[in-house]
């Protein structure tokens, strides 16, 4: 059985608990006697279907014995609407930082007045 399949049963089954650290690649490859590449792939396909997270430093732990289904057919339009909101969120940025500026020069104005 791949080394994915032997994880997410041991998820599934509780013997690996939410907040548990799942075993690290290296472990992982010497125990069943596989590349750490693949151990490392193993891992990863267990967090892009959100079974695990991977945390640099801090190791694997598991999020969920039960994750939503990934999201098909619409990834595409999502990450459009997603670019165009991050572009609109610079455009007023940069709108917020000119009315800034004028307002700055606004008070510096009537305080010279004064």
């Amino acid at each position: 059985m791949p080394l994915y399949q032997q994880l997410r049963d041991r998820i599934e089954s509780g013997d690996l608990e939410i907040g548990d650290l799942v075993p690290t690649t290296q472990e992982l490859a010497k125990a069943a006697g596989i590349s750490e590449r693949t151990a490392r792939t193993a891992v990863m396909h267990l967090q892009d279907d959100g079974f695990v997270l991977r945390r640099s430093g801090h190791g694997t732990v598991v999020v969920s014995v039960n994750p939503r289904p990934a999201v098909t057919g619409t990834d595409a339009a999502l990450e459009q609407r997603v670019a165009a909101l991050e572009s609109e969120v610079g455009t007023h940025r940069q709108q917020l930082a000119a009315l800034e500026k004028r307002l700055r020069r606004l008070r510096a104005a009537f305080q010279s007045d004064d």
